[in-house]
């Protein structure tokens, strides 16, 4: 489990971006934060990974803070996709891939024929096996971005950070990216965390929702208690409606004439 115990992070010293959060993200869940732009939604990622040390508060895995693991240490539990990366040199998909067995090379850092193995299973994951050999800078932003996915596979997490996963992605992608995750989340016993800017996508993806509105938690719990309209309307600022259309699908609308 992850745990954040009174929590606080900022840029500036008068003006609190991440304001005394608590929360626990469960092992086999996907949990999907959500909040306006400016809310910490990406902040709070880093934090989780030490990415970004934060003023107050500490983070838990499995009991034991955060703070005092190293880097390598920390690659080994925690895998991270942020949005689309930029790569100068021409690396090929697997190149990139492989970069994933980094903390888990012995000291001469040479990889064996399992760590390629564990390379072309997570490019076969996504869907992506047959790009192998293809330099990165031919890919589309989508293909790219279920690379980074691939990479963070490859890891061997037990906790996965996404940052906008569905970015660059078409409706087909997409929905193979969000089932793919919510799969691997229960057979791998991971604990999945997800920034998502699409409320109709947390709908489907997510078994709680974590709502941060200026930097506080406003709410959280399970995916159908939390994403009601009042909740909704409060974190984006304008009044919210839910229509059901399916079972598990809804629109989500604003409530506002233009």
């Amino acid at each position: 489990m992850v745990k954040v115990e009174n929590l606080s992070f900022s840029y500036e010293k008068d003006s609190l971006l991440l304001d005394n959060l608590s929360l626990s993200f469960l092992p086999e869940k996907v949990s999907v934060i959500l909040g306006r732009n400016g809310a910490g939604k990406s902040t709070l990622l880093k934090c989780l990974c030490k990415a970004l040390i934060p003023q107050q508060g500490k983070v838990f895995l499995h009991g034991k803070d955060i703070a005092l693991w190293n880097e390598k240490q920390i690659a080994k539990k925690i895998a991270v996709v942020r949005q689309e990366s930029h790569y100068i040199f021409p690396y090929t998909v697997l190149d990139i891939v492989q970069m994933g067995r980094t903390p888990h090379l012995n000291f001469l850092s040479i990889l064996c024929d399992e760590d390629r193995k564990i390379a072309y299973n997570s490019l076969e994951m996504v869907g992506m096996k047959s790009f192998a050999h293809r330099k990165i800078q031919e890919l589309s932003s989508g293909e790219k971005q279920m690379v980074l996915l691939a990479r963070a596979l490859c890891q061997s997490p037990e906790v996965l950070l996404l940052d906008e996963p569905n970015t660059h992605l078409d409706l087909n992608n997409q929905w193979n990216l969000l089932s793919l995750l919510s799969r691997l989340c229960k057979e791998k016993k991971w604990t999945v965390v997800a920034v998502i800017h699409s409320p109709e996508i947390a709908y489907w993806l997510a078994d709680y929702v974590f709502m941060l509105h200026k930097g506080k938690l406003a709410f959280s719990g399970p995916t159908r208690e939390v994403m009601i309209e009042k909740n909704l309307s409060t974190i984006y600022e304008m009044p919210m409606k839910i229509y059901a259309l399916q079972e598990k699908h809804i629109a989500l609308v604003p409530d506002l004439k233009l």
